[in-house]
């Protein structure tokens, strides 16, 4: 586990940062490794809110989730769907 505070990003010593705000965080990254539709599509299914400093520094401190297998992602996306459908 790794705890996040945000501040060492935020307030480092070098000048004014303007980072105090709300910014959004997709759970699987990078960006640059998701490149198909598909897996554009899948990706953008799990975003959430998070603290820009935190943000920062959780990109900086923990490694990367492994890419799903592609079997998943149309599953997931598949199910999604189907869900949309039933309402």
């Amino acid at each position: 586990m790794v705890a996040l505070s945000g501040m060492e990003r935020v307030f480092d010593g070098r000048g004014p940062v303007n980072r105090d705000y709300i910014d959004t965080h997709h759970l699987f990254y990078p960006r640059s490794a998701y490149r198909t539709t598909l897996q554009k599509t899948f990706r953008r299914q799990f975003i959430i809110p998070i603290h820009r400093g935190i943000h920062e520094e959780l990109h900086v401190r923990v490694e990367p989730p492994p890419m799903p297998p592609r079997s998943l992602m149309v599953g997931y996306l598949m199910l999604l769907d189907k869900k949309e459908h039933q309402k």
